[in-house]
Order: C-alpha cells, then sequence, then structure tokens
C-alpha cells in the first residue's frame, strides 16, 4: 500500500504565506492542506519553499464550490516560470509530476485567469511523486488524505486489447494518457467511477492518475482487468449474471449497411437499470465511443436498439452493463439476443398504424432519405391515454427533431442534412403506463 502523500511543502522545508493563508498557521506539516480565498482584493496567494535539485513534486489547486477556475503557477529560484496550469480534465488545476531543477525558493501562485472575474474558496494541496505501476489484475490502493490529493501511476498497454477498470473511493477521479500523451481515459469526480470497456489504442507505457476531491480524502482501490467477449449469433440468446459496474461484452460480424437489433432482458423485480452499447474498435474514431446505446426503450422498460446500421465490414463488440440500485450486491441474471431487424419501413403518401404499451416499448421506423429532401410527417393520437412524443434521428445517429408532447396531432416540416436511413421513434408522454395507439404519416414534395 502506498503511504500518505506527503504535502508538496514537506516539514524539511521553510514556508512564508502571504494572503488569505496567513490568516492559518505559518507552519505545514505533511498532510495537511490549505484553504484561501480569491477576490478582487486579493487574486493571488503565493507560497514559497525551499526546494532540493532532483526532488520530484506536484501540486493541485481545487475551488471549492466551483465557482471559479482555478489556476497554479510554478516560479523558479531565479523568478521564471516552470509550469502554468489551469483546470484540467479533472476540474482541478494540476502542476506536475516536475522535477525540481536546483536547489534554492520556489515560488507557487494560486490565482485565477485574467480574464475571469469570479472568485471563491480553494484548497491547495500536494506531495512528492512516487510513481507506481498498475498492472492488469493487481489493484492499485492507497490513500488520498486531501481534496486535490493525487497518486500516479504507469500501466503497459497492449494494441487492441479490451480492459476494463472500477474503483472504490469517494468523489475520485481517473486520467490515463496513451503514449504519445492523448487523453485514453478521463473520468470523475464522482463515487467508485468505473468504465468496464475500453478499447487500448497502441502499444507501450501510459501515464495515469488517481484523484480526489472529498472533504477529508478518502482510501482508494483502483483495477484494471482484461474483458474476454463471447460470440453471439443472431437467433441464439445467451445468458449469464452480472455485478453492479461491471459489462458482459459479446461480438458479432457483419457486412456493412446490414440491419440488426439487439435486445437484454434482466431478472425480475430488478432494483437497477441495465443498457446496452455497440463499439467497433478497430477504427481509431470509435475508440472509447459508443456506435449505439440504449437503456430502457424496449419492452418492459428494457435496453433495445434498433436498428444497427453496420457502418462497414467488421467485428462489432456489445457491451451489457447493469447498475444495482439495491444494497445487497448480488449479481443479477440477464439474456441478450440479436437478430436481424424487422423494423417497418416509412412509405410516402401511407399512413402506418400503431400502438405503444408498457410491454411494447417505443414504436420505430425507418425511412430511408436523401441530402436536401423536404419532408412532413404527421403524428397523431387514435386513442388510448397520454400524448404521442416525436424523435427523428439522422443516419449519421444526430437528433433531427424532438417533440416532447402534443395533445393530438402536429405536423413538422424537415430538410434532410444526409443521404441515409433515418429512425423514426414514437413514444407515450404520459405520467402514468398507459397504452397509446397512434398513426404516422410522411409525406414529400
Amino acid at each position: 500500500m502506498r503511504k500518505p502523500l506527503a504535502l508538496l511543502l514537506i516539514a524539511l522545508f521553510s514556508l512564508s504565506i502571504s494572503g488569505t493563508l496567513a490568516q492559518e498557521d505559518d507552519g505545514l506539516s505533511p498532510g495537511t492542506t490549505r484553504h484561501g480565498t480569491i477576490s478582487d482584493d486579493q487574486p493571488t496567494v503565493e507560497f514559497e519553499f525551499q526546494g532540493q535539485q532532483g526532488l520530484t513534486i506536484y501540486a493541485t489547486m481545487f475551488a471549492t464550490d466551483f465557482d471559479f477556475t482555478p489556476e497554479l503557477r510554478l516560479l523558479g529560484p531565479n523568478g521564471v516560470t516552470l509550469e502554468q496550469t489551469d483546470e484540467d480534465m479533472l476540474g482541478t488545476a494540476l502542476i506536475g509530476p516536475l522535477t525540481l531543477p536546483a536547489d534554492g525558493t520556489y515560488t507557487l501562485v494560486a490565482t485565477r485567469p485574467e480574464w475571469e472575474a469570479a472568485g471563491g474558496d480553494f484548497s491547495v494541496t500536494g506531495g512528492s511523486v512516487q510513481m507506481q505501476e498498475l498492472q492488469t489484475g493487481v489493484p492499485l490502493e492507497g490513500v488520498l488524505d486531501a481534496p486535490g490529493a493525487t497518486t500516479f501511476f504507469t500501466y503497459r498497454g497492449e494494441a487492441e486489447a479490451l480492459i476494463g477498470y472500477t474503483t472504490e473511493g469517494e468523489e475520485l477521479g481517473v486520467v490515463m494518457l496513451t503514449p504519445g500523451g492523448d487523453a485514453f481515459i478521463y473520468d470523475g469526480h464522482y463515487t467508485s467511477p468505473a468504465n468496464p470497456l475500453n478499447f487500448v489504442p497502441e502499444s507501450g507505457v501510459y501515464f495515469g492518475m488517481i484523484q480526489t476531491i472529498a472533504e477529508g480524502g478518502t482510501p482508494f482501490r483502483l483495477t484494471v482487468a482484461p474483458v474476454e467477449p463471447e460470440p453471439i449469433t443472431a437467433g441464439t440468446p445467451l445468458g449469464g449474471s452480472i455485478s453492479d459496474g461491471m459489462a458482459h461484452v459479446f461480438t458479432f460480424d457483419s457486412a456493412a449497411g446490414k440491419l440488426w437489433q439487439l435486445n437484454a432482458s434482466f431478472g425480475d423485480a430488478v432494483d437497477g437499470e441495465g443498457w446496452l452499447e455497440i463499439h467497433k474498435p478497430d477504427e481509431p474514431e470509435y475508440y472509447g465511443d459508443a456506435l449505439a446505446w440504449d437503456c430502457c426503450s424496449g419492452p418492459g422498460g428494457n435496453p433495445r436498439i434498433e436498428p444497427f446500421i453496420a457502418p462497414a465490414d467488421g467485428t462489432y463488440y456489445v457491451a451489457v452493463n447493469f447498475d444495482d440500485y439495491s444494497d445487497d450486491g448480488e449479481p443479477v441474471a440477464f439474456e441478450v439476443a440479436l437478430a436481424p431487424s424487422t423494423l417497418v419501413s416509412l412509405a410516402p403518401g401511407t399512413a402506418v398504424s400503431g400502438i405503444v404499451t408498457p410491454d411494447s416499448g417505443t414504436a420505430r421506423y425507418a425511412y430511408r432519405g436523401k441530402s436536401g429532401d423536404v419532408i412532413r410527417v404527421t403524428v397523431r393520437k387514435v386513442s388510448g391515454e397520454g400524448a404521442p412524443g416525436l424523435a427523428l434521428f439522422s443516419a449519421e445517429d444526430e437528433v433531427i427533431l424532438f417533440s416532447g408532447r402534443s395533445a393530438r396531432s402536429a405536423t413538422f416540416e424537415i430538410e434532410l442534412p444526409l443521404d441515409g436511413m433515418y429512425l423514426f421513434e414514437v413514444s407515450n408522454i404520459s405520467y402514468d403506463l398507459n397504452d397509446l395507439e397512434f398513426s404516422l404519416l410522411l409525406e414529400t414534395g
């Protein structure tokens, strides 16, 4: 286990403080945090410390109530800025890891950007850096003893490997950068962040850090585990059990342009929420991003993706995820099924009738359109309780139209932005779960 992080201004350093921090004791000891206030009257707070050549350090500044953008500067013994940073991916200003170039007096300046007029309370903490190695299947554990406290680590990744990570701790954030310095993982701050499916983009040593903003700090644990996909074929459902924060991953092959439907169901009386994701990791633009996602549009509020239109030939990855809202932490049974899509295609001038029930979920229809075409779409309530809501998604899964409620009927005129398959969704906007019968008409010209 890692020893508690030493504060950047370790006990061996002599320190002078200006500004609001002078209200506290002048001395600093390992594991303490300084609090202050940035305002128009006091836009900067400075720390001076005696640094030693070769010591690798970090420091963070955290705006307690997120009232302003924190900014930190580190000045060397000659007064030259060694590093300057404002709010990073995790919402704190981070200096380092940085190796001090010489013995002498260093100055750490806590402030805000020149363009920002807001101010507020902040805390500053830091420590000496002892880089740790994160290994697959071996938890990295320790104590982050103050808001902004950070542990740094390296991880050796292999290109195209599938990994998931879990954490335990309060108000944690996790960052991992590729060997080339690009963002690979950034997640948080919240309690026990996790991501069950990540596609490693390149081989080499990754740089990472785990941080907390919890008042009083938190113990933490970070674990990376390999993900082993299971092939799934159309017409053959697969099942298993799943725990909170984890994922089961399946693969299937598809030709470009083929339409699919995916359905997942979970055990009876489940206190939680499941969802489906589809990924295609062998194209760089899809690393870490889902091609399709759904949590609750299927029968019984279960996840359903339809249609999924395969953008290219190749292998696709299906992740079944679950968030457990109960306190028992017991695994939950699930089943996932893959099948060709049976989606009804809309024909211009021909109205279709449908019904949305609590068991059926959202009704979906497809339409193949061309860029620049103008269509008119009318959705009409026929019978039942509630009101029809209409959404339209482009061939690139962008929201083109969203109508939250229409009392009886509504007509929309839309110019299509792209060539390709469009998806219409009709739902029942109701405070209660009721049946709703509707009609949908698409017209052109």
